[in-house]
């Protein structure tokens, strides 16, 4: 890829960007840090989820699990009970996994540099990128969907901020663009911009301290006109039609299973649950649940059932009165069987609604 790099190199750029960011910036708890076990957690958390769930949760795992070694000490369901309701629960599993090679292939400290965090499970080209710049000042680039969309848009390239071509074409344009004095607040200062004022589908581009050296501000992106660059077409979001059970497991508890670990929901424990949609014999039906995944709906029918159903029968099951670590759609199915609505213990975007939650 090629693209004329004159703005980005010119001081004046970097002189606006950095004061810019440093009055507008958003107070956030791990920008107070320099630990880079802190700073990597926040990364891990904010991929695919925003802002302000990241806030409900970063600082109570960072109580419970304050370093790399008590990560890595604790067990894989502690991770996800901690974890549950951010959702993309690979990121735990991948977290923990990665936490126990650091203490015993590194001592227990993060790697330094880029290139040696990107040999750990889980840091792809961002979030090494990241680390390093932030937490140990490497002068290494930092791309999200958030910096492509601010560089593409100031150099007028074409293509969506997610294409892993394009973001990697803008990886070797900023390495010789990201400066060697604090190149975390140039990375912070470019990712800021593009999650707060150069939106994916509105820039305020009035708002913007590079605005005069953007390419596309005149001609794509006017002040309040949606952008037509970083659109993707309406998909269809399917909807999936589950059937789940709440059945007696002893001492007042249900029973549960543990989902593979790989696929929806991976690792977490359920119900004893059908991925299709079953009407059982003789059981007491509880009301109809929706919730909403980035790429799916489930619609799940809820009963309460004495015994298994044959459907169900030579799966392995426990027994707990006090449920494990499970997604948000097992908690709604949990509220509904208890027969009010009350708030869960964790946020969701979804509202619990009594009969059909939603």
């Amino acid at each position: 890829m090629t693209a004329p790099t004159d703005p980005l190199r010119s001081r004046e750029f970097r002189r606006a960007l950095r004061g810019w960011f440093r009055l507008r910036k958003r107070d956030l708890p791990w920008r107070r840090t320099l630990d880079p076990y802190a700073i990597w957690i926040s990364e891990v958390m904010l991929q695919q989820t925003q802002v302000a769930t990241v806030l409900s949760y970063y600082e109570p795992w960072m109580r419970h699990f304050p370093d790399v070694e008590t990560l890595a000490a604790a067990g894989l369901d502690d991770v996800l009970m901690h974890w549950q309701g951010m959702g993309y629960y690979g990121r735990a599993r991948t977290l923990h996994r990665a936490a126990g090679i650091i203490v015993r292939q590194h001592g227990g400290k993060l790697p330094c540099t880029c290139d040696r965090l990107g040999e750990i499970p889980g840091f792809g080209p961002y979030t090494a990128g990241a680390v390093a710049s932030i937490a140990f000042g490497e002068a290494v680039p930092a791309v999200d969907g958030n910096v492509a969309r601010v560089i593409s848009r100031v150099l007028g390239l074409s293509g969506h901020s997610s294409d892993p071509i394009l973001r990697r074409g803008i990886t070797e344009i900023l390495k010789p663009v990201v400066p060697k004095k604090n190149p975390g607040e140039f990375n912070q200062a470019l990712m800021e911009l593009g999650a707060t004022v150069c939106r994916p589908q509105i820039a305020h581009c009035n708002e913007c301290p590079v605005s005069v050296m953007c390419t596309s501000r005149e001609r794509i992106l006017l002040p309040g006109v949606a952008s037509k660059r970083d659109s993707r077409p309406v998909r269809t979001i399917p909807v999936l039609r589950w059937t789940a059970f709440l059945v007696p497991g002893g001492r007042g508890g249900f029973l549960y299973r543990q989902r593979p670990m790989k696929g929806l929901f991976s690792g977490l424990w359920e119900l004893p649950t059908l991925e299709r949609h079953y009407e059982p014999k003789g059981g007491l039906f509880l009301g109809e649940i929706e919730h909403r995944l980035t790429h799916r709906t489930i619609r799940l029918h809820v009963y309460r059932l004495r015994y298994l159903p044959r459907e169900l029968a030579g799966t392995e099951y426990s027994a707990f009165r006090t449920p494990p670590a499970v997604s948000v759609l097992i908690r709604k199915a949990l509220v509904l069987a208890e027969g009010t609505v009350r708030k869960v213990s964790r946020p969701s975007a979804d509202r619990v609604i009594p009969g059909t939650l939603r």
